[in-house]
């Protein structure tokens, strides 16, 4: 409940001016002479009258009872009448809205400080060559190839993925080791925005039984509220997220519960805060009775160039680990960027579309502290997608 009050800002204090009390008033204007008060209170849908007195006081006269919440009153002093501002369906309003900053859509968990994560991590792989193919054929199979070269090793995996149906797909990924997982995801079938997913994974070759894993999972989303819940039936694990978005906020919770262990394994709440040219977000975290806090800064300093700043701490530790990186692009097809850790370690990587189909990235990574050590690493990934 709310009330109207007066300030006296020589005496440093305010009285309450009427004894009129308000669901949630909010907005207030005044006719020219100052004789007649104009208070709206959009829960109630209403605009109370009052006449102020020699006093101050203002004594209520009558309600303007409206078919809608509204604000921001202004009298017009030329046609004597008073203008509101009001978004009559503002649910509708939210759905529809594009402007950048206005509306966030409901984030996933995961991807709570993703902006950031993204620009610290993507594109830095070192240590191997990677080359990746991607087609499709005519009867709508794509096939995505993948080989990988780490030192003297060589391994690969060639995944399948066909639509069955507009709401179903299935997808069969195969590795060099002798690896198989095996997913069908159902969208829509059930309700708008649920998402049904059921996959598996073969089990190690030499190691009892047919599955590793079998994972049924859950996820739905929809514009101001998203959740994903799954369930292994071999590690009897079952995870579980939900976050929902306010304005400019994002916010949500994680957790992690194994059934053969009888505990609550992790647990983690976040949140982020959006507007167009940076996403400030932080997440507390309990993974096996370690606790972490940690935060991420993204700022957008124009199309071209992107900061961020990673910040983590251990609760057990004194230590902050901190990653602070930027992106740069030198034309449409070129991005370069660059990243450095509190542990001395340099990173770099060099992106660029060589032709239509081909993309290719270079990466390095530098330990400053130890500059004589071989400890220095190298990559090059090269994805073609026909």
């Amino acid at each position: 409940m709310t009330q109207v009050y007066r300030c006296d800002l020589v005496k440093d204090e305010c009285l309450a001016a009427t004894d009129r009390i308000f669901v949630g008033s909010n907005g207030m204007t005044t006719s020219p002479d100052r004789l007649h008060y104009f208070v709206a209170d959009p829960t109630e849908k209403k605009i109370g009258v009052f006449k102020r007195q020699e006093n101050g006081w203002l004594e209520f006269e009558s309600w303007i009872q409206l078919p809608f919440g509204i604000d921001n009153l202004e009298y017009d002093s030329v046609s004597g009448e008073i203008l509101v501002g009001s978004i009559p369906d503002f649910l509708s309003c939210i759905k529809k809205s594009s402007e950048p900053g206005t509306f966030v859509p409901a984030t996933v968990f995961k991807d709570i400080g993703k902006a950031c994560n993204d620009l610290l991590s993507k594109d830095y792989k070192v240590g191997k060559t990677t080359v990746e193919v991607k087609s499709k054929t005519p009867s709508g199979v794509t096939f995505t190839p993948e080989a990988t070269k780490s030192g003297d090793a060589v391994s690969g995996t060639l995944a399948a993925k066909y639509a069955f149906a507009p709401w179903i797909e299935g997808e069969a990924k195969f590795g060099t080791s002798g690896s198989v997982d095996l997913s069908i995801e159902a969208a829509d079938a059930i309700t708008k925005g649920l998402v049904m997913t059921a996959e598996c994974s073969r089990q190690s070759p030499g190691k009892p039984g047919l599955l590793a894993t079998g994972n049924l999972i859950a996820d739905y989303k929809s514009e101001l509220f998203s959740c994903k819940s799954s369930f292994d039936y071999y590690k009897k694990d079952l995870l579980a997220s939900v976050s929902t978005v306010y304005a400019a906020w994002a916010m949500g919770v994680d957790c992690t519960y194994s059934g053969s262990k009888g505990v609550l394994a992790k647990y983690a709440a976040a949140c982020q805060y959006v507007q167009p040219e940076f996403i400030v977000s932080a997440k507390c975290e309990d993974k096996s009775g370690s606790k972490t806090l940690s935060c991420t800064y993204y700022h957008k300093v124009s199309s071209d160039m992107q900061l961020g700043v990673s910040l983590a701490k251990p609760l057990a530790k004194s230590d902050v680990a901190i990653q602070f990186g930027c992106a740069y692009k030198l034309d449409k097809d070129t991005t370069v960027k660059g990243k450095v850790d509190s542990d001395g370690i340099l990173c770099t990587s060099y992106k660029q579309k060589i032709s239509p189909l081909t993309t290719m990235t270079l990466a390095a990574q530098v330990d400053t502290v130890n500059l004589a050590d071989n400890k220095h690493k190298f990559g090059l990934a090269l994805n073609i997608t026909p």
